[in-house]
């Protein structure tokens, strides 16, 4: 089971990876590999399967990063949910408390 700082941690790299995806650079690094292999697509040779091949690969793998940044700032909203929601929760129980 996870503790409240596996959460707070999940919540956090999710927010980087936010970050990652949003940051104008990264954006323009991506876009620009992918348009490369695009274009080495195109021009290259009609016989040459293994380097399409590659450059296939190569496109999956772009492809698969930013998945997997993706996934990672979903966790962390979930991550964030988990953890206001036990936050009212501990409010609630000191709400009792303190009325008893």
């Amino acid at each position: 089971m996870k503790k409240e700082n596996d959460y707070r941690l999940e919540d956090l790299r999710g927010k980087q990876a936010d970050r990652l995806l949003n940051d104008p650079l990264i954006k323009e690094v991506l876009q620009g590999m992918r348009d490369a292999l695009c274009k080495n697509l195109e021009t290259s040779a009609w016989r040459d399967n293994e380097e399409r091949e590659e450059i296939y690969r190569m496109l999956k793998t772009v492809t698969a990063f930013e998945r997997e940044l993706i996934k990672r700032v979903k966790a962390g909203k979930v991550a964030l949910s988990y953890l206001e929601q036990l936050k009212k929760k501990v409010g609630a129980v000191k709400n009792r408390v303190v009325n008893i």
